[in-house]
């Protein structure tokens, strides 16, 4: 794993990269990381009923739903965030199999 520098403004594709070979996951504002912290049991069952829930509410409807690990883009902007939950109807790409740029 490659160190964090604190004091270094990152780009997105650094960002990728450190994350793919991190063990502790930052969200990316404008080329800062902020680290996430760990989840608690609690959080983690919260999130996983409701992956369960969503999947059966939009079961068959052309929805994907995504937990924890999935980055989201926010729009216009150079920010991306780990969600604990989403869903998305956008089309899977190689471009976008690290994050989602249409959450709803």
């Amino acid at each position: 794993m490659k160190s964090i520098e604190t004091d270094k403004i990152y780009t997105a594709q650094e960002y990728f990269l450190l994350e793919e070979s991190g063990e502790v996951r930052h969200e990316f504002l404008n080329g800062n990381l902020v680290r996430i912290s760990e989840a608690s049991k609690e959080h983690h069952k919260i999130c996983k009923n409701l992956l369960r829930f969503l999947e059966n509410l939009f079961k068959g409807k052309g929805y994907e739903i995504y937990m924890e690990n999935m980055k989201v883009k926010i729009e216009n902007e150079d920010q991306y965030y780990y969600p604990d939950v989403f869903i998305t109807k956008e089309p899977e790409t190689y471009e976008n199999r690290y994050f989602s740029s249409s959450p709803k």
